[in-house]
Parts: C-alpha cells; sequence; structure tokens
C-alpha cells in the first residue's frame, strides 16, 4: 500500500544558495557604527532581488551568539532575516573548521543547483601579519586575535561542492596566491587587492548580481566598483 521511497521530508532543490560568513567578532561590530549590521541590513533591503527558487544564508558571529539567518522577503511584509539556527555557545569564526561546519549544514539543509560563498571581515591575504608569515582572514577578537589559513579554507572547501564564486568583502584578498590556493574551490574570486572601505559592499545593489544565472562575478565586480 505505500512504496519503499515515499518521503513527506522537502526535497527541494535550489537554483542556487548563496552563503554569507560574518566573522564580525572583531571591531567590525563592536564599534558604535557596527558595519556587520549595516551590510546585514543592506541584505535585508535586497531581499526582493533574490530569485523565489534560490536562498541567502548568512553565518554571523559579532557581539551576540553565533546564529545562521535566512533572508526572506515575506508577501505583502517587510523582508526579514529569518533565524534558522542558534547556537548555545560562543564560536571561534577565525577557525576553518567553523566555517566547514557552516558550509557543510547549509548545503544539508538548502541543497543547490549551484552556490556562491561571502568571507566577510578582516583580512591580510599574504601579508606577514606576524611570524612566519601568515595566509590569512576572518579575524575572531573574542578568540585570542584568530585568524583562518587560506590553504585551510581551500581545504575544508574540497569536502563541498565548488562554488560558482567567491566575494572576499575584507582587505588585500585578491592576489595570485590566494587565487591559486582556491583554484579548486571555486570558479570565480571576487576580491580587492588594497583595502576596502570598512562599510564594506554595497549589498542592496550585488545581491541580485549575487543570483545572476551567467556572469555572477563580473556582474558583481561591476555593481561593486
Amino acid at each position: 500500500t505505500s512504496c519503499s521511497w515515499y518521503d513527506t521530508e522537502d526535497k527541494t532543490i535550489y537554483d542556487r544558495t548563496v552563503l554569507v560568513y560574518m566573522a564580525a567578532d572583531n571591531n567590525l561590530s563592536y564599534s558604535t557604527s557596527n558595519f556587520a549590521q549595516q551590510d546585514l541590513n543592506e541584505m535585508i533591503e535586497a531581499a526582493g532581488d533574490i530569485p523565489g527558487n534560490s536562498r541567502l544564508i548568512v553565518y554571523i558571529d559579532d557581539t551576540k551568539l553565533p546564529r545562521i539567518l535566512s533572508i526572506e522577503q515575506q508577501k505583502g511584509r517587510r523582508p526579514i532575516a529569518k533565524v534558522v539556527n542558534e547556537y548555545t555557545e560562543e564560536h571561534n569564526s577565525g577557525d576553518a573548521e567553523t566555517l566547514h561546519s557552516f558550509v557543510e549544514w547549509t548545503t544539508n539543509n538548502y541543497p543547490a543547483e549551484s552556490y556562491g560563498l561571502v568571507l566577510w571581515s578582516h583580512g591580510d591575504a599574504w601579508m606577514p601579519a606576524k611570524a612566519p608569515a601568515q595566509k590569512v582572514v576572518c579575524l575572531d577578537s573574542n578568540s585570542g586575535n584568530s585568524w583562518m589559513e587560506i590553504a585551510d579554507i581551500a581545504e575544508v572547501l574540497s569536502d563541498g561542492p565548488k562554488m560558482e564564486f567567491i566575494l572576499f568583502d575584507a582587505c588585500f584578498m585578491q592576489s595570485i596566491e590566494v587565487a591559486y590556493e582556491l583554484r579548486h574551490a571555486a570558479k570565480h574570486i571576487v576580491a580587492s587587492p588594497a583595502e576596502i572601505p570598512a562599510p564594506g559592499a554595497p549589498y542592496s545593489r550585488i545581491v541580485k548580481a549575487m543570483f545572476a544565472q551567467s556572469n555572477s562575478a563580473h556582474n558583481i565586480t561591476e555593481e561593486y566598483y
């Protein structure tokens, strides 16, 4: 009277899921300007640009406990950042394993035909932050000024799907060394070889570009510029 394959679990496969990893447990959220919240507000403002069969999922570690948000448009109401996963303890967002857990959780819960990744924080790329020279991004000041190594990012992303793009919303991340290290993790790297302004990317403009079916990296770059 039933089939062994019958399952009531939602098996939706989205066109694209974009993951935003906000390592903001540092002065980008400690200041009165709270740049993390500003950028989150811009993403909410642009929720109407997210196609119906796509998702924008944000991990944020700031002055509060870490949480995962889904940026959603509500019919007839203002868009929201809906909490879809809450944590009961602090994370070290400068640890690549934290990124790995977020990517794994999101790809399991919001599987898609393609993915994009935004790494939001401070960055030092190939600069010698301390001896020996570090290749780093994503600062967690609350965990002893912990940084994430580029090689570790490449390793944890090797377990998952190849990203359509990785956008580094952080300083100094566009270098040939970073691109080479992540050559198997993403088709395109979008970043700056120099400093970026503290307010970061103009998400009210680039959210639409992140979900473009073609030329996403080019469109993001044009809108950011």
